[in-house]
Formats: C-alpha cells, structure tokens, sequence
C-alpha cells in the first residue's frame, strides 16, 4: 500500500473528517506535531514515511492558511523513546486539539503515518492505542474514520489497524 497525499486525496480525507469546517492554525500545528511523533516513534527513517510527513505538513498549513515554517521541526532525538515520555507527550498534545474533528483529523492522520512504511512495531500500535484515547475518539468511531480515510487515500485497501481501533 502506497500512500499517495495530493491536493484531491487531501481533501478527501478532510471532507471525510472535518466536511466544511477549517483548522485553526494552532490546531494544524499540533496535528503536524502529531504526525512526527507518529513518523518517528519508531526510531527508523523510513522514506516512504518522510515523504508522507512532508505531504501532510505541507497540507495541514494550506489548509489553515499558516506558513510552513510555523511548524517546528523535531528531530529524531529529542522523541519520547519511554512509554513514559511518550505517554506525556500524547497527552500534552491531545489537549491542545479543542474541537472533536480536529483530535479526529489528528488520529487518522497518525494512523496513515504509522502504516505508511507497512511495518507496524509493537511501539506503533501502541502509540495508535494511546493516540485514540487520548485523543478521546472511542472504538466504533475510529474504525469508522480509518476505514473511510483508508479508502480515500488508497481506494479498495482495509485497515491493518482497523480491528485494533
């Protein structure tokens, strides 16, 4: 499964989530520091997981108007490599996303980052996990949002995680 994120497939996947609304720029940045945590929880650098970082950065900020270079970039170092850290992290995150949509938009976006290299660590499902709660998207919801997010980024794929959601 290839993750291909243009203009159109972007859309789709917001319209999906968040049908007419807009991001705050506060909010766009969160989830783009989301997406890296879940780019690089893993500790690999993987190139199809950079290009889908960079594809997702670059849209989250169009669509809520901001410049890219509002986003922080966080190197591979200073990521959370405890479950502790990580546990503090997500949450500190979580909670700067305010609307349901937008924790929403965050964890399928997470998700795509996670099963863009299709190799999913034991830390990859776990952050998937603690995303969804933190992010207060229960069970049905989310496997409802990654199924319809799967199919419009990669049309007629099912979710690896679609039973773990």
């Amino acid at each position: 499964m290839s993750i291909e994120l243009d203009d159109r497939t972007f859309r789709r996947l917001t319209d999906a989530v968040m049908p007419g609304e807009r991001l705050a720029p506060s909010e766009a940045i969160t989830i783009a520091l989301i997406a890296q945590l879940a780019a690089g929880v893993d500790l690999d650098d993987d190139a199809a997981e950079g290009g889908l970082l960079g594809a997702v950065t670059r849209h989250l900020c169009a669509f809520a108007g901001i410049p890219r270079s509002s986003v922080p970039v966080l190197s591979p170092r200073p990521l959370p490599e405890d479950a502790e850290a990580r546990s503090a992290w997500v949450n500190w995150l979580a909670g700067q996303l305010v609307t349901t949509r937008a924790r929403e938009l965050a964890l399928v976006v997470a998700h795509l980052l996670i099963v863009a290299d299709l190799e999913l660590a034991p830390v990859e499902t776990e952050l998937h996990e603690e995303l969804q709660r933190a992010l207060l998207v229960d069970k049905r919801r989310a496997r409802e949002l990654i199924a319809e997010v799967t199919e419009a980024v990669t049309p007629g794929a099912r979710s690896e995680l679609q039973d773990t959601a």
